[in-house]
Formats: structure tokens, sequence, C-alpha cells
């Protein structure tokens, strides 16, 4: 089965929960996220029709089924929407659980993982270094 090449794929905005219960951004190298390559041969995923509650499972399942560090039938994302993004482009906005957000700190980029909070969008120092999809998709989501 053929498949999107990544660059055709949507960008990603990871959410979590912070320990103060607020929901926070996980923003990577200052823009929205490329997908792992795993997710480019799943059609259903990038179908405007497809549900949120049947994408949020398949994205838990490609991402349990290629992550080897974690137990089977870990949930990664209790929230997985499709969204219209800064000048039509499409968006996945991703709200991790915490063993969600826990993989995306662990990854080799975590160095550059900053976390923006709704209360940070007023911060122009922090909102400035951000790519303009980036800060699009955050002003509309957090």
């Amino acid at each position: 089965m053929h498949g999107l090449r990544l660059d055709q794929t949507p960008k990603v905005l990871f959410t979590c929960t912070n320990i103060h219960g607020e929901t926070v951004a996980l923003v990577v190298r200052h823009q929205l996220s490329d997908l792992p390559f795993w997710f480019c041969h799943n059609p259903a995923l990038f179908n405007r029709q497809t549900p949120d509650e049947v994408r949020k499972d398949l994205f838990n399942a490609v991402l349990d089924a290629n992550d080897k560090d974690r137990p089977d039938g870990t949930v990664y994302a209790d929230k997985v929407a499709l969204r219209k993004g800064f000048r039509g482009a499409a968006f996945f906005h991703i709200h991790l659980t915490d063993q969600g957000a826990a993989l995306v700190r662990s990854t080799g980029i975590s160095s550059n993982v900053t976390e923006i909070a709704a209360s940070d969008i007023a911060t122009p120092s922090k909102v400035r270094q951000l790519n303009d999809a980036a800060r699009f998709a955050i002003k509309n989501v957090l």
C-alpha cells in the first residue's frame, strides 16, 4: 500500500496536562512537529471523514506497535484531531497521556522541547521564537 511522503503529511501540535492540571503545548524546535514515518502508510489517519475517536485508536495502535520500550497496550494519546491551521494547512492536535508526553520528552530531540502554557501566549519573548504555524496552532488550541 502506498502512503504519503513525510513532507505531505500534516504537522503535529502535541499538548499534555502538566502537574498543575494546566494544558501545555510541547513544541519541538519552535515549530509544529513531523509525524514519525510509520504513520505515513495509514490513510485513514489523514482522512477528514475519519472520526477523532477512530483516529485516536489508530494513532495509539501504530505507536504501540513501533515503541519497543514500553509495554504492549500503552495508551499514548487521549485525543487526536485533524484541524485547519495557518493558511488553511491541516495539522494534528494530539493531546498526550503521561506516557505519550514522556515519549516525546525522551526522544533524541528532547533538549529542543519547549513547554508553552496558555499564560505564556501573552509573553512575547516565549511566543516570538515560534514559527507562524506553531503560533497559530497554539493560540487556537490552548
